[in-house]
């Protein structure tokens, strides 16, 4: 018998799924009673953890992206960019952000907030009103998935110390 432990948080369903493929009984809960009795416990993962840049990858993201600035902007104007300068900022932003997001760093949050603010005021600035209403959309998103996370941040600090 194998008990899969609930304690608020992890992938209780795939875990139980893959388990249930053995052909030996599964369960969940979260009474350690139970758990206690089973011939296997497993505490399930939730992947990859959240969390802060050091200030040192801080300071290499805004180097980086400065840089790439300064050789990407002259080649957006030797184009014929419109508003080269913004428009290799929030290229280039929105590829910092999104890297930075797929590392689980709160950071990427105020990093799309500020390039989708910008956008949104210079393609409302250009007349491009549906482009303005779209990246206003991306701003609004940008502002829910920050709270989102840190809700789910401050529930993990609470558990954990309870716990």
């Amino acid at each position: 018998m194998i008990a899969i432990l609930d304690y608020g948080s992890g992938n209780l369903r795939s875990a139980l799924r893959a388990f249930e493929t053995t052909g030996r009984k599964v369960f969940i809960t979260s009474d350690a009673e139970q758990a206690e009795k089973a011939d296997a416990l497993v505490v399930p993962g939730v992947g990859a953890k959240p969390g802060k840049l050091s200030n040192r990858h801080r300071f290499y993201w805004l180097l980086a992206t400065l840089i790439s600035w300064l050789v990407f902007t002259p080649w957006l104007h030797h184009i014929g960019a419109a508003a080269y300068k913004t428009d290799a900022l929030i290229f280039l932003g929105s590829v910092v952000a999104q890297i930075v997001m797929v590392y689980e760093k709160y950071e990427n949050w105020p990093i799309w907030l500020a390039v989708d603010g910008l956008a949104t005021i210079e393609y409302a600035v250009l007349k491009y009103w549906s482009t303005a209403l779209l990246y206003l959309l991306f701003t609004g998103i940008a502002v829910v998935g920050w709270v989102k996370w840190l809700r789910i941040h401050k529930s993990s600090l609470d558990r954990k110390s309870v716990v």
